[in-house]
């Protein structure tokens, strides 16, 4: 065998070469450096403490030796100082040389017979000696091979990094898809031991083979509630307002079936809708528009509003801006939700089955080809089922197609050298109709079928450059067919038909982390095909819903329009300091209604420190006329309404999961769209609007048993139809929204979660009175004021429990969700008697009990 050692002059040696591996031989040729005239050294310096030096492994590996040259200044007390390599050998052995070096003792030079400081060169020598040693002849063992791999109970995830040992002492650390192995085993049983932080201990018996491979798979569970929280880098936040809700929150808020779109109507600044109502309103008015990877969609909801169109086991992320949002959005007045499906899982093939009372879906996951995914997921709904059960034979309501809905995306991600290339496809279905046998009471005409419909299919592909490390370049194309149909006996007949092509383009620069420049193009182009035979449209904002007959006479119209939306637009994120600034341009131009817009938008953010930052913003928006406005009469048409949006606000982290956000809103509306007072077919834009209030969220983040919030908004929104007229509340005013949410996980396996709401009822117009049609026999009724007086206040409490199943290869869990627990007997409409003498309050939803089951692998 081979060892390091170094030899000391042979007056200095005191043990065997064998004892000692390491020692040092002094230069014979050094001397101190004197001059030969002037001061003369009268007694030379003499090493009285030896120090060994450590000899390198990397050294003694690659087998280096030699002699490592030094220079260095003996003090006059005899110590080392100012130790220089003059000549080295490097792999590790300079600096052992110099660490020994400073660890000498001398007796101290003497200069004219007193002692002084001297400089001296040393040859410290480092030398490899073979030892040779007599073995015993031993028999070959008997060896094997113990190859395995470690697995996330459950989830089949590959666990990285933990620790396998053998009880002959070996150990080895997993690689990045969760194998280990050992190449050569004693044959037998084998005691193998897996330990980690967070993760139960596994200790198993294996047998090994001689000659052969043994190869296991160990599935391993946390421990208790430890390694069950997610932490994720954050992106820089550059809204004065963006709420973000991750999937894992998602899954748990009670009353929303594990919905993703449903939970946004928990945070502060939007509206509650009542049952049916599918409407997303925030901030007190203005259109909200849904977006999925930032290309809009036509319809957020399902019949009634209980299920998102988009499967929430394919987003990532949900982000609300309720207003003041960035140059990327535009055309809406209202809030913008902007929903990120993630890329599909890549490491094999994943699954996960959904059913409760209402439908059930599946979603198939995994790797395509070497840099590619794929994902497909389809969901369909049975209440049509539920709904023909509650239908009685004597009704008078003949079902041909009961209420049904369902939607399916598929999704490919593709990835390589910083290049991206994503194709998502996409269609949602819901469908109603019935035959009225026998005309209601109330309106002679409500007879035969009814019809509501409304269908959408689309794609989109996006493609993602990275020009160098500062310049990238993303392109999105996308396209969307929507087609509507509603028909109501004699009464309504509505047939539309849209077709959009959609680009965006947006070029980011980065030069560094203190300055981002935005460039992007946003176009729409689309195609309408309408078919309208009815009274005038749908109720306008401010117009009752006439709970009784039309009055006015039918009108009959064919609408055929292609027009294109173009936006241009720019932003530049800075950073000084502590201080953000992000000033925006945006430009656009309507189609519809021959329009230019010049909308500058302006954000601010403050650190006044690491917890605590300041916000606000200002900023300009538009929104187009809607379709029928456009459509119907013969008049000029109405121009898009605009809106300015301030916001101020303040967020502070109280604690690593404790975080509060306050902000200040106003909203200002002009050009508002309303009916003509003396053609109900024709629209101007005469109306002004004002929306004001204060939002509150306190949010404990997800942690390993806990995470609920706090939303409150305080929030007043009006409108004035005409100078001459009085302000009045929006429709959709609520003065106060509180929410009280949180989930809890009692064991690993048990949770429970609660929901508590309180919100103030939204304005309806009374009827006042009725009169009575004899030509039409029947009654009509006359209103007061509009919006004077308000719908009961709304509460309600749902409670969620969940409990889980592991299993080695896939995981069951299994909830009740009671909607409404207390029963509430909420009301959010009046119904009157034939007529109109007689009124009685409707009741939204009773308690509704759904179970539900979620399996993975």
């Amino acid at each position: 065998t081979e060892a390091p050692i170094s030899a000391p002059p042979a007056s200095e040696q005191s043990t065997s070469a064998a004892e000692k591996s390491a020692s040092v031989r002094k230069d014979e040729n050094a001397e101190s450096k004197t001059s030969q005239t002037g001061p003369q050294l009268t007694k030379a310096p003499e090493l009285i403490q030896f120090a060994e030096a450590q000899y390198p492994e990397i050294a003694q590996s690659n087998k280096i030796a030699g002699d490592v040259l030094l220079l260095f200044t003996i003090t006059e007390a005899g110590s080392v100082k100012d130790v220089e390599v003059l000549q080295g050998l490097g792999y590790g052995l300079d600096e052992a040389a110099v660490a020994a070096a400073q660890e000498f003792r001398f007796s101290p030079a003497e200069v004219d017979g007193q002692p002084s400081p001297v400089r001296i060169q040393y040859r410290y020598s480092f030398s490899l000696r073979t030892e040779v040693k007599e073995v015993e002849a031993k028999p070959e063992p008997k060896l094997g091979r113990l190859v395995g791999r470690i697995l996330l109970r459950g989830e089949k995830t590959p666990l990285q990094g933990f620790q396998v040992s053998l009880e002959s002492g070996e150990e080895t650390l997993t690689d990045e898809k969760g194998r280990f192995a050992f190449a050569k085993v004693s044959v037998g049983e084998v005691i193998v031991t897996i330990e980690e932080d967070g993760f139960e201990t596994t200790v198993s018996a294996e047998e090994v083979v001689e000659g052969k491979e043994t190869d296991v798979t160990y599935y391993v569970d946390r421990k208790g509630f430890e390694g069950t929280v997610t932490v994720r880098a954050k992106r820089v936040k550059k809204e004065v307002v963006r709420r973000t809700v991750t999937v894992e929150e998602i899954r748990m808020i009670p009353g929303t079936n594990g919905d993703a779109l449903a939970v946004v109507q928990n945070l502060p600044g939007a509206a509650r809708s009542s049952f049916g109502n599918t409407e997303l309103v925030f901030r007190g008015g203005g259109q909200t528009q849904v977006y999925l990877n930032q290309q809009p969609i036509p319809l957020a909801f399902h019949f009634g509003g209980i299920r998102s169109t988009v499967a929430s086991g394919l987003i990532e992320n949900i982000d609300l801006y309720p207003s003041n949002y960035g140059v990327e959005y535009s055309r809406v007045n209202g809030g913008v939700i902007d929903i990120q499906l993630r890329r599909p899982k890549t490491d094999r093939i994943h699954g996960v089955f959904e059913a409760d009372v209402f439908d059930a879906g599946l979603l198939l996951e995994g790797p395509l080809g070497d840099d590619g995914a794929i994902a497909v997921a389809f969901r369909r709904s049975y209440f049509d089922v539920l709904f023909g059960a509650f239908v009685p034979e004597d009704s008078g309501i003949t079902i041909q197609t009961l209420p049904r809905y369902y939607d399916s995306q598929l999704v490919y991600d593709w990835r390589k050298n910083g290049h991206t290339f994503n194709a998502t496809l996409y269609g949602s279905s819901d469908r109603f109709e019935a035959v009225f046998d026998e005309p209601v009471d109330e309106e002679p005409r409500v007879r035969g079928e009814a019809v509501f419909a409304l269908e959408w299919v689309g794609g989109q592909s996006k493609w993602g450059l990275r020009l160098d490390d500062s310049l990238t370049n993303e392109l999105s194309v996308a396209w969307l067919t929507t087609w509507v149909e509603v028909r109501f006996g004699q009464l309504v007949d509505l047939d539309f038909e849209f077709m959009q092509a959609l680009v965006r383009d947006t070029v980011t620069y980065k030069p560094n982390e203190d300055v981002t420049l935005r460039l992007g193009t946003d176009l729409n182009i689309t195609g309408t095909d309408i078919y309208a035979f009815g009274s005038g449209g749908p109720p306008k904002e401010g117009e009752p819903d006439n709970n009784g007959p039309a009055t006015d006479e039918a009108i009959e119209t064919e609408f055929q329009s292609t027009d294109a939306a173009i936006g241009l637009f720019t932003d530049l994120d800075y950073a000084i300091g502590n201080l953000r600034l992000i000033p925006g341009l945006r430009y656009d131009y309507l189609g519809q209604t021959k329009e230019h817009f010049f909308l500058p938008r302006f954000t601010t953010r403050y650190e006044l420190t690491k917890q605590s930052v300041l916000k606000g913003a200002i900023g300009d928006y538009i929104q187009p006329p809607q379709g029928d406005e456009l459509a119907i009469g013969d008049g000029p048409k109405p121009k898009a309404e605009t809106s300015r949006h301030y916001a101020l606000g303040w967020e502070q982290q109280l604690s690593e999961l404790l975080f509060v956000d306050l902000s200040l809103f106003y909203k200002s509306f002009d050009q508002l769209v309303r009916r003509k007072e003396s053609q109900n077919i024709e629209f101007e834009n005469t109306g002004v609007g004002r929306a004001y209030g204060l939002e509150l969220l306190l949010r404990h983040q997800m942690g390993a048993r806990f995470f609920g919030w706090v939303a409150y908004t305080l929030q007043r929104s009006e409108r004035r139809d005409s100078p001459s007229e009085n302000w009045r509340p929006f429709d959709t005013d609520q003065t106060h929204n509180l929410i009280v949410l949180g989930q809890y996980r009692i064991t690993p396996k048990w949770s429970l979660g609660v929901r508590w709401r309180f919100v103030t009822g939204n304005p309806e117009t009374p009827v006042t009175g009725a009169i009575y049609e004899a030509d039409r026999n029947t009654y009509v009724p006359t209103f007061g004021a509009i919006n004077s007086s308000r719908q009961p206040n709304f509460t309600q409490l749902d409670i969620r429990i969940d409990r889980t199943w592991t299993f080695d290869t896939w995981r069951l869990m299994a909830y009740l969700d009671v909607r409404n627990a207390l029963n509430e007997a909420n009301s959010s409409e009046r119904i009157y008697s034939y007529d109109f003498s007689e009124e009685a309050r409707g009741t939204e939803i009773p308690i509704v009990p759904s179970f539900g089951l979620r399996g993975t692998f």
